[in-house]
């Protein structure tokens, strides 16, 4: 929880206006998020375990990336148009 709460201490101080325009839940799940995955990661001692969970780890975050981009760029009215038979 140490780690979680340094971190969000550092982003704050590194990148006020950033977190300025955030949710009020901001710091709190980054909080959360630091401490969820060390805690996670601290469950795989297995060297074989740990590789794979890395691997697939970069494998997920680069998929979630990719998903959020083609997202964001969807023209979403042209999208409801085209399900809604063009009305």
């Amino acid at each position: 929880m140490d780690i979680g709460k340094e971190v969000v201490a550092y982003v704050e101080r590194q990148y006020p206006q950033a977190v300025e325009h955030t949710a009020s839940t901001f710091r709190l799940s980054l909080r959360n998020c630091i401490y969820n995955e060390i805690m996670a990661a601290l469950k795989t001692t297995d060297r074989e375990e740990i590789l794979a969970r890395l691997a697939r780890r970069k494998k997920d975050r680069r998929e979630l990336k990719a998903m959020w981009a083609k997202i964001r760029d969807t023209d979403w009215d042209h999208a409801r148009q085209k399900t809604r038979g063009g009305e």
